[in-house]
């Protein structure tokens, strides 16, 4: 059975080592795309805030802290499609999540049985530190190993 197909022809060496440098500068593109710094410091800033919001009376600190939660996955969002692509999210993203969120939990726990409220500046200064690690880091080992 004939067929009036043409069978694709192959690149020339020239062509097929242009293509393979066009995925390396591609690919190195997207390595070396960083976090800027002014993302780091909103983030860090509305992390603290949120732990920071329990201190308000009566239901303003829910009401902050569901504004902030909002304002940080507008952040988010908008950081997303600057960047143009969305990562997953590794081990290392959720243990960030699991550890602000513990750190919550326990603000809760020492603030209702202890009744020390002045925890909520610890656990804000801790969330900082996180976020600004979680967030720097990869940054940092990168310049390392350039």
């Amino acid at each position: 059975m004939e067929t009036n197909e043409q069978r694709p022809v192959p690149p020339t060496p020239e062509e097929a080592a242009a293509a393979l440098a066009s995925v390396d500068e591609a690919r190195r593109g997207l390595v070396e795309r960083s976090t800027p710094v002014w993302y780091v410091a909103v983030l860090s800033g509305v992390v603290a805030a949120v732990a920071l919001s329990n201190l308000l009376p009566g239901l303003w600190g829910a009401v902050v802290c569901v504004l902030l939660a909002a304002f940080c996955g507008g952040l988010a969002s908008r950081q997303v499609r600057r960047q143009g692509f969305q990562t997953r999210m590794g081990v290392r993203d959720i243990a960030v999540t699991c550890v602000l969120g513990g750190l919550v939990v326990a603000g809760f726990i020492i603030d209702d049985r202890l009744g020390l409220p002045g925890v909520w500046w610890v656990v804000a200064a801790v969330s900082v530190l996180v976020m600004a690690g979680w967030l720097l880091l990869p940054r940092l080992v990168r310049r390392g190993r350039a």
